[in-house]
Parts: structure tokens; sequence; C-alpha cells
């Protein structure tokens, strides 16, 4: 009996411990997600948006628990390259120098460089990180990837990371309502966008303004009101897989 207790005692010692550990690793992750998001005056929360779509929509495809944590951990930490671009190039109004292009466009390297280094828990962060800007057409960067060479966390979150762009204000435009982001979609279907990741983002977002779900993740952050008769003529002649 006295072993039991004292064995009992031991394992509840050492889960405090691991949710201690635990608690300082996710601290530490959304601590360089904020300062990530700090060098960018128009991307306050940008991370922690592309964090929770990614989720969102890797769970509505099927995804383990463990790997939409996995893609979540990566959608905070995307942008963690852009530590080493000049701050006056991230926040520059007007179109940026070749120069310019080439160091803003080296961030997914230099995130990748970074994150390989840390043993993750979760598969893939670093290749995510890294291929977030590839289209499956080939014309992204850096590795100008194709389709399934392109890693399907990464082409989750080339399409969330681009429509919070969309939707969200930038130095050099304001942002798009939600009709003008998802033409941008459906323009860039099979070309930009993976259709196999769009259809599933299209759902979420029905789900989401029939109210079918418990705790909306996306429309409640696109700063305008959704109903189902909007949302079907927006998405009229959307291209189906």
């Amino acid at each position: 009996h006295m072993l039991l207790m004292r064995l009992m005692h031991k394992y509840n010692e050492n889960k405090g411990l691991y949710e201690n550990l635990r608690r300082i690793y996710y601290d530490t992750i959304h601590a360089f997600a904020a300062s990530i998001d700090a060098k960018d005056s128009y991307t306050r929360g940008h991370s922690h948006r592309v964090s929770a779509y990614s989720a969102v929509l890797a769970r509505e495809m099927g995804w383990a628990n463990e790997d939409v944590e996995g893609i979540r951990i990566a959608g905070l930490l995307h942008d963690i390259g852009k530590i080493a671009v000049d701050k006056t190039i991230i926040n520059k109004a007007s179109p940026l120098t070749s120069y310019e292009c080439r160091e803003l466009n080296s961030h997914p390297v230099v995130g990748y460089e970074i994150l390989s280094k840390i043993k993750f828990p979760w598969k893939g962060i670093p290749m995510m990180t890294r291929n977030h800007h590839e289209k499956v057409d080939g014309s992204g960067y850096p590795d100008r990837l194709k389709r399934s060479d392109i890693p399907l966390g990464a082409r989750i979150m080339a399409l969330v990371d681009a429509f919070d762009a969309m939707t969200t204000d930038r130095p050099y435009r304001p942002r798009l309502s939600f009709r003008e982001a998802m033409d941008e979609v459906k323009a860039n279907f099979n070309k930009q966008f993976d259709p196999d990741v769009v259809q599933p983002f299209i759902t979420v977002i029905r789900k989401e303004v029939r109210r079918e779900v418990d705790n909306p993740t996306i429309v409640p952050l696109l700063q305008e009101q959704l109903d189902s008769v909007s949302l079907n003529r927006m998405l009229e002649g959307f291209p189906v897989v």
C-alpha cells in the first residue's frame, strides 16, 4: 500500500513537472510568434491567425490530433525567418526593389535553418516553414516545387497565409472584403492554391456561417457579417474538384 502511494506521489510529481515544461515550451513559441509579428506593424496577430486557421483546416481534412498540433505550432513560427529581414523592407508601402524582394523572399529558408536546429515533438515543422510560399503550379519559392511535392501542411499554410494577408490591412493596400479575397482564391485555384485544400477551407467557412461548429475560428475574425445566402452567392461558380 505504501509503495503504491509512493508511486502515485512520484507520478503526480512527474506529471506536474511535465505540465510545467509543456507550458514553458508553448510560452516560448508564443513569445517567438509575438516577436515576429512585432517587426511588421501591419501583421499583429498574423502568426496566431495562420496557426488557428491551419489547425481548423487540418482537422477538417481528417488529420490526427498530434499532427493538428504540429501544424498549429508551424503556423505560429512560419514567418520566423523574417527576424533576419530589415524592418524597413517588411513595412515598405511602395514596390520593393529586386534586392529587397530577394531579402524578403529569403525568409522561408532562414526560418527553415533556424527551426531545423530544434528537436520538435512533431514532424515536418521546418519543411512546412520552408515551403509555405510554394505554389502548386511550380511558380512559388524557394524550391519551385509542384503539387504533391509540396508538403500538405505547407499547401494548407500557403492558402491560409495568403487569405489572412488579403483580409487584413497591409502597408501597400487596405484589406480586401471576403468576396474579393475568395475571388482571388478562385482566380488562383489550381495555380497558387491546391484544390484539395481550397474545398475543405470552403467547407469550414460554410459550417461556421451556418453555426454548425461550437467555436468558429475563421468567420469571427473577418470583420464582416456573413450569412448562408450571401455566402452561396459569393461562392457561385467556384470550381469543384
